[in-house]
């Protein structure tokens, strides 16, 4: 019984180092943040910090690697009782919500993936993986023009999330048009 509970404590704590590094790396960016500060933010030593983190870099992977697959794995459920514009719609709304919910970590990845030198870059897999659920939906946009206007579009929300859910209703029909016209 003991076991169990130091092992949930172990699991407690990471994810509170987690989120309050994840909290820290927004606010002040990769290269202000500090391990000491995320330690004090945190309420815990430095040396707790690095039991569970090698590293500063480790942390931030560790934060950011879940929430990328996260983004990737939000997949388009196809639906044959639906209409293409309608499965459409459905897709720009989960990728637009997405967005909009996870304002913060978009724009610290953004601002940070060339500083880090990133395997992966955020805006290049976004583009793949909507570029693939489109196909799926047997919609075409086969030019990189066209994939920019989108992307761009949806990371418009980043800095003008819509007010209303009419507003973003209205967004994501026009896009829908010009995708399928």
């Amino acid at each position: 019984m003991r076991s169990h509970q130091v092992k949930r404590s172990k699991e407690n704590r990471r994810k509170q180092i987690l989120e309050t590094a994840k909290a820290v790396f927004i606010e002040k960016g990769y290269a202000s943040a500090t391990t000491a500060g995320i330690a004090k933010a945190a309420n815990i030593a430095e040396v707790t910090l690095f039991r569970y983190f090698s590293s500063k870099r480790e942390l931030f992977e560790s934060i950011f690697e879940p929430f990328l697959n996260d983004s990737i794995n939000n997949q388009v459920v196809l639906d044959e009782h639906q209409s293409i514009e309608a499965q459409v719609y459905d897709l720009l709304d989960r990728k637009t919500a997405f967005i909009s919910a996870h304002q913060g970590e978009i724009k610290l990845l953004l601002v940070e993936h060339e500083r880090l030198d990133l395997q992966e870059n955020y805006i290049a897999i976004m583009s793949e993986h909507v570029k693939r659920q489109l196909l799926d939906l047997k919609v075409h946009v086969d030019d990189a023009y066209h994939m920019r206007i989108l992307v761009g579009m949806l990371l418009s929300f980043l800095y003008f999330p819509a007010k209303t859910k009419q507003e973003k209703d209205i967004f994501i029909k026009n896009t829908v048009n010009l995708l399928i016209g």
